[in-house]
């Protein structure tokens, strides 16, 4: 599949050079399945295969349908089931550390910088995003820019209408 989509066989051999015949040695009878990387998920040899018999051309469609509906619950499998705030790494930091975060759906999120007072001092993220696993950085510096001083920070994910605080020691 390139894109979702599964690449075509054709008549023509490796002379020609398509993409799939001169990176992946194939030949006529191959049958590629390509992510959105432009890795192969899955491939196969349709040898034999008579592309005049109603019997074949039948079973190399199942064959690419079964494969494809394999391929989409996978994928369904490896999205996050819940908004979460994950503990940043490395914890303590100095002088940057990793705020990791699973988006359940596409949505609007926040992620701002709180010292232990309460008072905002970076907003990290404040933007739609698709739904996956995500990591965003913080370079331990405030809204002006200004690095911030060594001691105990709060960072908060807002995401429609869930909060998640958690706790981070930035040291000198």
């Amino acid at each position: 599949m390139l894109n979702g989509r599964i690449l075509p066989w054709v008549q023509d051999d490796s002379l020609d050079n398509y993409p799939v015949w001169s990176e992946y040695g194939a030949n006529q009878r191959d049958v590629f399945f390509i992510n959105n990387e432009g890795f192969i998920d899955t491939s196969f040899s349709m040898t034999p295969y008579n592309p005049a018999s109603f019997e074949d051309v039948q079973y190399i469609k199942n064959i690419i349908l079964e494969i494809k509906n394999t391929s989409l619950s996978i994928e369904n499998k490896l999205k996050p089931e819940l908004f979460t705030l994950r503990n940043n790494y490395p914890n303590p930091f100095n002088p940057t550390t990793n705020i990791a975060y699973d988006l359940s759906k596409n949505s609007f999120v926040n992620i701002s910088i709180f010292d232990i007072d309460g008072n905002k001092i970076r907003t990290l993220l404040n933007r739609f995003q698709s739904e996956g696993y995500k990591t965003i950085i913080w370079n331990g510096k405030n809204d002006k820019n200004v690095r911030v001083a060594a001691g105990m920070y709060l960072y908060t994910l807002y995401v429609e209408d869930m909060i998640q605080t958690r706790k981070m020691v930035m040291l000198k």
